[in-house]
């Protein structure tokens, strides 16, 4: 294998070790004087993947398969509970059906038939012509019951189901292509939501509007750590006046803060971590420069005085990941 460059991850492949450790991996490829060789993401030391990664590395795979105009080598030894998970959150099925990863077959065989996770676990993906009524009803019809017999709260479910239909068709149309979407109810009864595009994501996004954007008068420039933290805050807030007539990510930051959930949006460089401990005082604020560069400044100050990474509100990195990347988590109790 040493015609490849080889991006490994070991142990528990959670949504912190893809940012904090795969991500900045990746990018020592393109920054270094490997780039002639060909790139191997490999999993064999992998024991257990999170549901909240699989988007993200879709679009990962698309991305370099859009850069080397073919799919990149993605090596899976044969594990059979690695094997069946993916079997089981339609990871194979998807990458056969757009031809992302390239993945050697000969080990993906002769595995257990049995479902060997949840029915309320699964990866979508989601294209821009549809409708967020019809992913909605997707969502209904697909994914109520069953949700609804764990947790037997008909209006939490549909609440649920309306933000992961909401974010879905965000991803979507704002990408100008797809997004996938991973979801668990998991085995503590927590249910983990992830949606990924790789679009132009939020300052691009936002820039090209012509309503109210007061992240416009911050330092604009690639080098400002506050650059992509102010865009996603525009994105939080931009729906706040009409947030009765109009469902969007203000609304969200509504119905999941209350829920003990916790909400984490990345775009670009920049990954904010919202729980209601950090956030629910601003949120019902009307926004401005002021309270932008108090938000801000709040968040700056606790990632800096965190005593772990992990802990921090806030995570900037060199590493860049194209698009809009959102991960929920609500705990439902037992």
């Amino acid at each position: 294998m040493n015609d490849y460059y080889q991006v490994e991850i070991d142990g528990h492949f959670s949504s912190y070790k893809f940012y904090n450790t795969f991500l900045p991996e990746l990018h020592k490829y393109f920054n270094g004087p490997s780039s002639e060789q060909k790139i191997l993401i490999s999993f064999a030391n992998i024991k257990k993947i999170s549901p909240l990664v699989i988007p993200n590395l879709f679009n990962v795979g698309l991305i370099l398969k859009d850069y080397f105009n073919n799919p990149v080598q993605l090596f899976i030894p044969w594990d059979k509970k690695i094997l069946a998970y993916l079997r089981d959150i339609n990871f194979f099925s998807i990458n056969n059906d757009l031809e992302i990863f390239n993945i050697d077959e000969r080990f993906t065989g002769d595995i257990p038939q049995d479902r060997s996770i949840s029915d309320i676990c699964g990866t979508i993906q989601i294209g821009s012509d549809l409708k967020k009524e019809e992913i909605y009803n997707c969502y209904i019809s697909k994914y109520k019951t069953p949700i609804e017999k764990q947790l037997k709260d008909e209006k939490l479910v549909d609440r649920i189901l309306y933000v992961m239909a909401e974010l879905s068709h965000n991803g979507a149309s704002h990408s100008k292509g797809i997004c996938f979407v991973s979801f668990q109810l998991n085995q503590l009864n927590k249910f983990e939501f992830s949606v990924s595009d790789c679009g132009i994501g939020y300052r691009t996004s936002l820039l090209g509007k012509k309503e109210r954007n007061f992240f416009k008068n911050f330092n604009q420039t690639e080098t400002n750590p506050s650059n992509h933290f102010a865009s996603i805050l525009e994105a939080i807030y931009y729906r706040k006046k009409e947030y009765e007539k109009i469902y969007g990510v203000y609304s969200i930051f509504k119905d999941i803060l209350p829920l003990d959930g916790v909400i984490r949006l990345h775009t670009h460089n920049t990954q904010a971590i919202f729980t209601k401990y950090n956030f629910s005082k601003y949120l019902y604020e009307d926004p401005d420069e002021s309270l932008v560069k108090d938000i801000i400044n709040s968040f700056i100050l606790s990632s800096e005085t965190a005593s772990e990474r992990k802990y921090n509100p806030v995570r900037i990195d060199s590493a860049k990941f194209k698009g809009v990347h959102i991960e929920i988590e609500i705990p439902l109790g037992l």
